[in-house]
């Protein structure tokens, strides 16, 4: 069976159209999700911190640690978990002192910070769709640690797992060093 050129020129036009169809539909899927939604593929983060203390008696003291995370992507984007770590820096503990006289560098190998003590630890979780922001928005988490009077430096970690991306541990983070200072 052999096509003639008026029936080539007709199935290139059919060609031509469907092509036509389907990039103009892709087209406008992208731009609705990019202009109409305001949405790009995947969400950009931002995580800070604000830390205060208070003396809860001779003792103790009360640190107050607000991790706030803000969406500067224009994703919707789903909080999952929150981890948030306190360590101490000083005193400097007995453990650290051996490795800083014992070693040249204090900082493990493949590793770019001292490994502190671990003096306090919270994770707060969310269901699904509980904690959403949309773009431009900021959410505050709060948490509150009794720690012995006698720390006078701490450094806090807050980290947020990315949940478009499942199968890796990628998130934002914010590492703060905070002294406390005695009240007067």
């Amino acid at each position: 069976m052999s096509l003639s050129s008026t029936d080539i020129k007709t199935y290139s036009e059919i060609a031509r159209n469907i092509v036509e169809i389907i990039a103009l539909a892709i087209g406008g899927i992208w731009a609705y999700g990019k202009f109409i939604k305001k949405r790009e593929p995947y969400p950009k983060g931002e995580v800070k911190h604000k830390i205060s203390h208070y003396n809860v008696n001779n003792n103790k003291i009360l640190i107050h640690v607000v991790t706030s995370f803000k969406n500067n992507g224009e994703v919707l984007l789903s909080l999952k978990k929150l981890d948030i770590r306190l360590q101490q820096i000083m005193p400097i503990a007995v453990e650290i002192k051996d490795v800083i006289s014992s070693s040249p560098s204090p900082v493990p190998e493949g590793k770019a910070e001292i490994e502190w003590p671990l003096i306090g630890y919270r994770e707060i979780h969310w269901d699904k769709g509980e904690a959403e922001l949309e773009p431009g928005e900021t959410e505050y988490m709060h948490a509150d640690f009794i720690l012995d009077a006698s720390i006078k430096v701490i450094e806090a970690y807050s980290y947020i797992k990315n949940t478009y991306k499942q199968n890796r541990e990628i998130g934002w983070s914010c590492t703060t060093i905070y002294e406390i200072k005695k009240e007067k």
